[in-house]
């Protein structure tokens, strides 16, 4: 079930009471968010400060251990606000600190999309690729790091890490496997042009 769907539902729940009120309430929660593009925590009113408290308590509750609450929190501040990278970060590094994998390469990818300077979303996915014995889609994510990286000297010991493990990866694919980073962010129809 996608973000969209999972909102709907949720606020179809608060709808079944039968009130005039509440129904318009949700129809205009609705309209705010589908047909206006708000946001669903500017929609609700929720304030930056209530956002950053349960951020500050998701975030505690991760250095604690706390992952599967943690990951609550974190998904929770991605339904009512997808555009911060900290939330889906978040919820990313719970599911791979629980072994969750796929679900954890998922979000990082996720969290890539909108953070597109960003090549520490790539470099996790590529580990949990790895742990998923994936070693294509791990490829694929890191080298991606490696061009997201540039020469930004802050990122050049995850671009060397990642440049030595595409070449120990590479080993263990198929040539008609490779590409290049250009090659697999092109769409599909530029590639055979």
């Amino acid at each position: 079930m996608g973000k969209e769907e999972e909102l709907i539902e949720a606020v179809m729940k608060v709808a079944e009471d039968d009130s005039p009120r509440v129904k318009k309430g949700v129809d205009k929660l609705l309209e705010n968010i589908f047909d206006k593009g708000m946001l669903p925590k500017d929609a609700l009113g929720i304030q930056d400060n209530d956002t950053e408290a349960l951020y500050a308590q998701a975030y505690q509750m991760y250095n604690m251990g706390k992952y599967q609450d943690a990951r609550a929190v974190f998904a929770s501040l991605t339904l009512i606000d997808q555009l911060d990278p900290r939330f889906l970060f978040g919820h990313a590094a719970c599911s791979h600190m629980l072994e969750e994998y796929q679900s954890a390469a998922d979000v990082y990818m996720q969290q890539a999309v909108i953070s597109p300077e960003d090549p520490i979303p790539y470099y996790h996915a590529a580990d949990c690729y790895l742990k998923l014995k994936d070693p294509f889609s791990a490829t694929v994510a890191l080298k991606l790091v490696v061009k997201r990286s540039g020469d930004d000297p802050k990122f050049a010991t995850i671009k060397e890490r990642s440049e030595m493990t595409v070449k120990n990866l590479e080993k263990e694919l198929e040539p008609e496997d490779l590409g290049t980073p250009e090659e697999i962010e092109k769409p599909k129809e530029e590639k055979t042009s």
